[in-house]
């Protein structure tokens, strides 16, 4: 009978602040390039649609244009997050060989192995959209907190699949599959991880932002900013000076933070049974 690789939950959850503190900068970068090139094609697609709805003559071919911009937009959310989850994998890969991550190895990785995240990211999406929808059946807030729940447990069950698919070039359907058997005998213990987890990333990068935000408008002047529009020029260059830096350190930090907690989570099952491949954990 094969045996159940025993899940630590303390050290895990240490493991995805270690993983997040030392690829901040290094895949950071890859994330943010990630990122930029996102919000070109977003502002592009955003062009297209509003141009198109300028004739009052041609309220159709205006509506087909924001139609297709609006499918545009859910493609290119698509893609940003097959990249984005394609980066931590390959965190959790150079964890699991105990080398140092790379801007290079995360391009490589991300853009390398797009399509099969991209399906793997699909049929996410939608399983989730299902559970949302049926969920918000149920009225507002009971509703939104058994999202919440069904959220925690879906991370529980399919968390792994981005990096067992990269990481053990596993197909899309396997490595979903894959996901849910590595999780047996330690699925409480997972719960209480990914919840427990999840909810520290959300406070702390909450809590970050809303303070940041505070000194940004200390620093930029808040009385300046509101005085009449021809005197407000005092206040606009340090809140843009500032703000920019924020918003791209958000930008990387947010995915780079919520993606290592599943990394983590599967760096430990690996190093738990001797680096063995998860996907071959009860073969």
């Amino acid at each position: 009978m094969a045996t159940v690789p025993e899940f630590e939950f303390g050290r895990t959850l240490f493991r995805a602040g270690g993983m997040w503190r030392r690829n901040l900068l290094k895949l950071g970068a890859c994330i943010l390039a990630i990122s930029v090139i996102g919000l070109i094609v977003q502002g592009l697609l955003l062009l297209a649609a509003g141009g198109g709805a300028i004739p009052t003559a041609e309220r159709e071919p205006a509506i087909a244009a924001v139609a297709a911009a609006g499918i545009g937009m859910i493609i290119l959310g698509l893609i940003s997050a097959s990249l984005l989850s394609a980066v931590n994998a390959y965190a959790a890969e150079a964890e699991v060989k105990g080398e140092k991550a790379t801007f290079a190895g995360g391009w490589k990785a991300s853009w390398g192995n797009l399509l099969p995240q991209l399906g793997i990211q699909a049929l996410l999406w939608l399983m989730l959209l299902v559970i949302y929808l049926a969920c918000a059946l149920l009225g507002r807030i009971f509703g939104i907190l058994l999202f919440l729940g069904a959220a925690t447990v879906f991370a529980v069950f399919f968390g792994l699949a981005a990096s067992i698919q990269l990481n053990e070039r596993r197909g899309v359907f396997a490595s979903i599959g894959e996901s849910v058997k590595a999780g047996e005998g330690n699925r409480w213990a997972l719960f209480g991880y990914y919840l427990l987890a999840y909810l520290i990333a959300v406070i702390a990068l909450l809590v970050s932002y809303f303070l940041l935000i505070m000194l940004l408008a200390i620093a930029a002047g808040t009385s300046s900013l509101a005085l009449p529009t021809g005197q407000a020029a005092d206040g606009i260059l340090p809140f843009l000076l500032l703000f920019i830096p924020i918003y791209l350190f958000f930008s990387a930090a947010a995915p780079l933070a919520l993606g290592s907690i599943p990394a983590s989570a599967y760096v430990s099952l690996r190093k738990n049974r001797n680096e063995q491949a998860v996907s071959r954990i009860f073969e």
